[in-house]
C-alpha cells in the first residue's frame, strides 16, 4: 500500500501566499481606483504593450500616469520615485519608432514600411541615436510612400521626434549616397512579401 506524503501542517501567523496579478489586471485596478475613464486604460495597455516593463504595482502607477499625461488628463500629486519612473517610461516609449508614427497620424500599412525600412538601414544608421535613426527612417520611408504629394516636411518630423533640422537634414545627406539600394532593397523586399 502507498503512503501518501504528509499534510502540510499552517500556522495562524503563516499566511497563504499572495496570486502574482498580471501587468493587465494591475492597469485595470489602478483605473478603476482612481474613477479614470477607459480611454486612460486603452492607452495605458497599448503603451504596456510596445515596452518591456517589469510587472509591478509601481511600474503599473507609472504607466498610468503617463498615459494620463499624454491624454491631457489633469495628474495627481505624486511621489518623485513615481514621477521619475513615469519619466523613463514616457523616453523609453518615445524613443519607438512607432510612436514616431503615431504622432505623424501615418496609417499601419507605412507604420509596417518605416519597421521594415529600420530593420534594412541598421547597419547603416545604428551608431547614431534612437531619435535620429527614426526621424532618418521615418522620412525616406514618408518620401517614398507620399512621393505624389511631397512626402513629410523634415522640419515636422525633427520637431516630433526631438531633434533639430539640421541634424536630420546632416545625417540624410551622409546616407544619401545609399540611397539607391536602400530604396531598391526596399521595393524587393515587398515584391515578395506583402504589407
Amino acid at each position: 500500500m502507498h503512503k501518501r506524503p504528509p499534510v502540510p501542517k499552517f500556522h495562524e501567523e503563516c499566511n497563504t501566499p499572495k496570486r502574482n496579478q498580471d501587468m493587465y489586471e494591475l492597469i485595470s485596478d489602478i483605473v478603476f481606483k482612481m474613477n479614470l475613464d477607459a480611454e486612460v486604460e486603452k492607452k495605458s495597455i497599448s503603451i504596456f504593450n510596445v515596452l518591456s516593463i517589469p510587472n509591478t504595482y509601481m511600474h503599473a502607477q507609472a504607466i498610468v500616469y503617463y498615459a494620463m499625461k499624454e491624454l491631457q488628463y489633469k495628474l495627481p500629486q505624486t511621489d518623485e520615485k513615481l514621477h521619475y519612473l513615469a519619466k523613463c517610461i514616457q523616453q523609453q516609449h518615445s524613443t519607438l519608432i512607432t510612436t514616431l508614427c503615431q504622432k505623424l497620424k501615418i496609417d499601419s500599412k507605412a507604420t509596417t514600411v518605416c519597421l521594415t525600412l529600420q530593420r534594412q538601414m541598421q547597419p547603416l544608421i545604428q551608431k547614431l541615436p534612437k531619435p535620429v535613426q527614426n526621424a532618418i527612417v521615418v522620412k525616406i520611408a514618408t518620401d517614398i510612400i507620399y512621393l505624389k504629394q511631397g512626402g513629410i516636411n523634415m522640419k515636422l518630423i525633427a520637431n516630433l521626434a526631438n531633434i533639430t533640422p539640421e541634424q536630420l537634414n546632416s545625417n540624410i545627406n551622409r546616407i544619401k549616397p545609399f540611397a539607391y539600394q536602400i530604396i531598391q532593397d526596399l521595393f524587393n523586399y515587398f515584391n515578395h512579401h506583402s504589407i
